[in-house]
């Protein structure tokens, strides 16, 4: 099972996923935080290790981490569907696609 590490400094959130011998990193994610939001700047996993759910292991404890507030997030029509299992809703689809989760506590 990878585990993720997450580093803070200021108001920026670093995720990390290392290789099973803790030396390689082979995910990454950003979070800028705000009192009123979060916005996930990246998420990638290197091609070699996807569709192994580490990207979701990402997802999941950012929301975890920031279920106090509003997370959103810039990205890719490909990956709407999969932003969609974690509850993010589709806020605008042109020029950029955006999309946004709920804090737990506006719920």
């Amino acid at each position: 099972m990878y585990s993720v590490e997450c580093n803070v400094e200021d108001s920026v959130f670093e995720y990390r996923v290392y290789d099973d011998y803790g030396i390689s990193i082979i995910a990454y994610a950003r979070v800028l935080r705000t009192e009123e939001w979060a916005e996930i700047k990246i998420i990638n996993v290197n091609r070699e290790y996807r569709g192994r759910g580490i990207g979701s292991i990402l997802l999941t404890r950012i929301v975890k981490d920031h279920s106090n507030c509003t997370i959103i997030v810039e990205t890719f029509k490909y990956l709407i569907d999969w932003y969609k299992r974690f509850n993010f809703k589709l806020v605008c689809e042109n020029p950029v696609i955006m999309m946004k989760h709920e804090s737990q506590q506006s719920l």
